[in-house]
């Protein structure tokens, strides 16, 4: 049995891992393992600011502390480009760029004029798939190891 304000996090079916979040604020996301690894990996807001990647990208049941620039934490990717290690997708305050922060700092993925109306990560790919969907209609799409990709509205077509 969990105590108040404990948070169980499955980390593989036959064990799981209990630690001491802010369970009013907590938050969770879940996503693929990273390349060469079979455990998936987690994400669990441990409040004010911090958060809690676990996986096994290093040792079994690693898990890493990060805080994240200011915004809306919106996933975690298997993979962050600067040290290939699981990192906090995050959506900035001002609802226009998208970037990945790790260990090592931030990478942006996506930076708009357009304000973005909502931000999807994948949990089932270790490309670390992620889709961005603006206000003004506009899709964008980002796949590690690929450039990302904006299509706008067609805005003169026909009615």
């Amino acid at each position: 049995m969990l105590g108040a304000g404990t948070v169980a996090v499955e980390v593989s079916p036959t064990e799981s891992l209990s630690m001491k979040v802010d369970a009013f604020g907590a938050r969770t996301f879940y996503g693929a393992p990273p390349p060469g690894r079979t455990q998936p990996i987690a994400a669990v807001r441990m409040g004010q600011g911090l958060w809690s990647v676990l996986s096994e990208a290093k040792a079994p049941n690693y898990s890493v502390l990060l805080t994240p620039p200011p915004g809306e934490v919106v996933g975690v990717v298997p993979v962050e480009p600067k040290t290939e290690r699981p990192g906090l997708v995050v959506l900035d305050e001002g609802r226009r760029s998208v970037s990945v922060c790790g260990r090592r700092g931030s990478t942006q993925l996506f930076s708009l004029s357009e304000e973005i109306a909502q931000v999807v990560v994948s949990p089932y790919h270790a490309d670390s798939v992620i889709t961005v969907v603006t206000r003004a209609g506009s899709l964008g799409f980002h796949n590690s190891g690929q450039a990302s990709v904006i299509m706008h509205p067609d805005t003169k077509g026909k009615s």
